[in-house]
């Protein structure tokens, strides 16, 4: 599979679901513009997307009114992702969406929420005000007067709930028993100095492994999805979605 599979996928669900309001909303004026532009920036065959649409219209949970490939068994991807992302609102999926192909450089940022900045704060403590933030606002944190980023943190909040509030390194979830999570977000190039805030620069962490990241700063081995420590010890990533 193509590092950008995983992403389209995400974003042929969209399509999917919302059909001409996720097209207008990515800035397109017609299917046939979104799918050729998006499958070709991610390095796809023209008519990929609408393909891999076709498959997610098919399911039984979609609500589109288009057929799609009924008369074909969806794969079990895209039956899992369906089923990840059937409880994530327009909103915060059109928020992912947008995140993703600004990863890619498909079309401009039309980021709508908060602002942040670089500043004086270690990425620990930047990390701690980033997860820490109401998710349901837009805030604005005045860390600089020389240079502002936006930051989007409804990724953060569709990140863990795909991952169920799990750890990608460890698979737990730290207290299953009660409704909020603990769990948190990470940069894997540190926003500080990146100020990258799209999906494919965050993975999701348990406190412990969160702390222990900080502690030692491990090399990030993307193509392997392993973070390894100067000592020559390894973490994997074992629950991943949207990392490729």
């Amino acid at each position: 599979m193509k590092k950008s599979s995983r992403e389209l996928s995400i974003i042929a669900y969209y399509l999917s679901e919302y059909d001409m309001d996720a097209v207008v909303a990515l800035g397109y004026k017609s299917r046939n513009e979104a799918f050729k532009q998006i499958s070709i920036s991610l390095d796809h065959d023209n008519n990929y997307l609408k393909l891999r649409r076709d498959e997610f219209d098919s399911l039984p949970t979609s609500k589109s009114t288009r057929r799609g490939w009924a008369n074909r068994p969806a794969i079990d991807d895209v039956v899992e992702l369906a089923e990840q992302l059937h409880q994530v609102s327009f909103e915060t999926l059109t928020n992912l969406v947008q995140a993703i192909m600004k990863s890619y450089e498909i079309i401009p940022s039309t980021d709508i929420t908060a602002d942040y900045g670089t500043s004086e704060l270690n990425e620990e403590e930047l990390e701690n005000l980033i997860n820490h933030s109401d998710t349901s606002a837009s805030i604005k944190l005045k860390l600089s007067e020389v240079r502002y980023r936006s930051y989007n943190p409804a990724i953060i909040k569709y990140l863990k709930i795909i991952y169920k509030n799990q750890c990608q390194i460890c698979g737990r979830n730290p207290f299953p028993e009660i409704s909020n999570t603990i769990c948190e977000a990470h940069h894997i190039e540190y926003f500080s100095t990146s100020q990258n805030n799209s999906a494919s620069n965050i993975i999701i962490l348990c406190p412990n492994h969160h702390r222990l990241i900080h502690l030692y700063n491990p090399l990030f081995h993307r193509e392997k999805l392993e973070y390894q420590y100067p000592d020559g010890q390894s973490h994997k990533v074992q629950l991943n979605i949207h990392l490729s």
